[in-house]
């Protein structure tokens, strides 16, 4: 599932600007290290 999910990521990068992906990368880091 993770595999499918950062592929998802790279095909939406390619449609969206660079900043507006690392901010919403970032902030799903942050919900998963602060589940854990």
């Amino acid at each position: 599932m993770k595999a499918g999910f950062f592929i998802a990521l790279i095909l939406i990068a390619r449609k969206k600007q660079l900043q507006e992906i690392q901010k919403e990368v970032s902030s799903v880091l942050i919900r998963v290290k602060g589940k854990k």
